[in-house]
């Protein structure tokens, strides 16, 4: 009998031990990543805004940071475009870029919408790899186990990043029109991890610590407060700048295509530097 309940209570604690151990670990989910980062694959971008400070009188002009991005990678030999939706694509401001290899090397080229039409710019210049650096950390991020959501399980990983501050949009003095200091910050990044397929499926991205940032500086520059008691009241409240961008990727190893103007290719394209 003895030897029974010895026998139960250890059952017992290895279903137990089941129900808590997470699907995936951090090494396996690193795995997952480094695989991805040698595929091919498309994305899409999408950026939700909050701004406390935004002035409902003033109207945008052209495209917008929450306009929807679309974009696709072939690993070998490195190619990568993003640009903006195709319903999205004709407003002034929106662009196409490419980067794409050349005998061995890297190059960009982004085509954007002007005044009077379409113009190549920055051609043919050497450059680190694609558009999706800019977003999150595509060589070796440090994940952290978070928690299990709706089939998959959620690693995070912060990303050291820098954003551009419109001082005018915070204080709304017109001297400050021009002021747009580019300010270093770290963002966090969530990569959510199919337990099924075992892939790499979307990654979310907080830009809570700009928020802050940039609430400082306005509670400094409009409220006159010195930057220890700005920092304090700023990391206290919940009426900051919020800034979530969401990358879907799809047809992992798939048949992805990406095809490069043949102008680029033979550095025929007419460029504004």
């Amino acid at each position: 009998m003895k030897k029974e309940v010895v026998f139960l209570s250890a059952a017992v604690l290895c279903l137990l031990s089941a129900c808590g151990r997470e699907t995936m670990t951090e090494e396996e989910a690193g795995e997952v990543v480094e695989e991805f980062n040698n595929g091919d694959f498309r994305y899409s971008i999408k950026t939700e805004i909050e701004d406390p400070y935004e002035d409902p009188d003033v109207t945008s002009v052209g495209i917008g940071p929450e306009a929807p991005m679309e974009g696709a990678v072939i690993h070998s030999p490195y190619t990568e475009y993003l640009g903006w939706a195709e319903e999205e694509r004709d407003q002034q401001g929106a662009s196409e870029m490419f980067w794409y290899t050349v005998d061995g090397q890297l190059k960009y080229a982004m085509r954007i919408n002007l005044t009077d039409g379409p113009q190549w710019m920055i051609a043919g210049v050497d450059t680190d790899r694609g558009g999706l650096d800019d977003y999150m950390d595509r060589s070796d991020p440090e994940l952290i186990y978070d928690r299990e959501e709706d089939g998959y399980t959620v690693f995070t990983a912060p990303f050291e990043t820098q954003g551009q501050v419109s001082m005018y949009s915070l204080t709304g003095d017109e001297e400050d029109a021009e002021n747009n200091p580019m300010l270093p910050y770290t963002c966090t990044v969530e990569y959510y991890i199919n337990n099924d397929s075992r892939t790499l499926d979307r990654v979310v991205i907080d830009r809570e610590e700009f928020g802050r940032i940039c609430e400082k500086l306005r509670l400094m520059e409009v409220e006159g407060l010195s930057e220890e008691e700005a920092k304090a009241q700023a990391e206290e409240t919940e009426d900051i700048i919020r800034m979530t961008t969401t990358i879907e990727f799809t047809d992992f190893n798939g048949d992805v295509q990406i095809d490069v103007p043949e102008e680029l290719l033979d550095g025929t394209a007419d460029t504004l530097q």
